[in-house]
This record gives structure tokens, sequence and C-alpha cells, in this order.
């Protein structure tokens, strides 16, 4: 996905919050500059197993403020969230509300579901409208959906943040 991007300080940036029973920054927004640089990242970013926590992923990226200028975000761009998730939330409700208040301070959340694991209430209730919730069933099948989403991403330079978890 990255590689469809003009990534670089001016233009889209990307950071990464990893997650299972708990959530971790992989990377910030200032932390590369190049698409290899984005993508070698994106293949080092750890699997934890276990639950699936994502409203502490969500939780993480507001309480961090990861789309603030001190962790490379810029006042001009669009502010995106992209959950990738092979799962159902251990804590839907939570989840939706973590999802709530991202979205109540401007961030676009999309939602990516991936097997027959996910549920799509849960999609719907992280992304800004049903616009922004794809569905995959299997890795192999994203590849197809991601033109899609990034197309819906935004237009011209945009700041970026990908949320992955995989259970």
């Amino acid at each position: 996905m990255a590689a469809s991007f003009k990534l670089g300080q001016d233009k889209v940036r990307f950071s990464c919050v990893v997650f299972s029973d708990r959530a971790s920054i992989w990377f910030k927004l200032s932390d590369y500059n190049t698409i290899e640089d984005v993508q070698k990242a994106f293949l080092k970013a750890p699997y934890f197993g276990g639950a699936t926590y994502t409203d502490k992923a969500l939780s993480l990226i507001r309480n961090n403020n990861l789309y603030g200028s001190a962790a490379g975000g810029r006042a001009n761009a669009p502010n995106i969230g992209i959950l990738f998730t092979d799962g159902q939330s251990t804590n839907p409700l939570q989840t939706r509300i973590s999802a709530n208040l991202l979205k109540s301070e401007g961030v676009k959340m999309f939602s990516v579901g991936i097997t027959n694991n996910v549920n799509d209430a849960e999609l719907r209730g992280v992304s800004s409208g049903p616009e922004y919730v794809f569905r995959a069933k299997n890795f192999d099948d994203l590849a197809d959906k991601l033109a899609i989403i990034v197309n819906k991403t935004c237009e011209g330079q945009c700041v970026f943040q990908s949320i992955f978890s995989a259970t």
C-alpha cells in the first residue's frame, strides 16, 4: 500500500501501531521518509499473538497524539486511520468508544476485515461511514482491495495511519 503514495516530509506520512493483548507504536509518522524504509518497517512488524484488544490500539493513538506535530503530523494534512484486523475485538464497546473519540478529533477511519472471523457491525462502528468498510476473504484477496482503499484515502498529500492486528 505504501508504494501507492508519494512519501516525504511534506507528502504522505505513515505510522504503524500493532496490537493483540497489548498495543505498541511500531513507528511514528516522522520515522521514515522513503517507500523502501516504510515497507521494510511494515514487514518487520511483530506478531504478538493473543487476544484482539483493538480499543487499546485506538486509545494508544489518541493518548500519544500520534497525529500531532511531535510525532510528525502536520496541521494542514488530513488524518486517516486504517484498522486492519483478522479477528473480533475483545472489548467491542470500548473499541467503538475509542474509535468515536478519534473520529471526533477529525480522524477519518477506515476498517478492513480480513477472513470471516471479523464482526461486520464492529467494522462499521470503527469506520467513518459504510463506504470506509472493506472485507477481504484472506490476505491474498486483500491485495485486490488495496487499490480501492488507496483511492478513497485522499488525493494529494495526507497523513496516513495504519493499524495492524494479527491474531
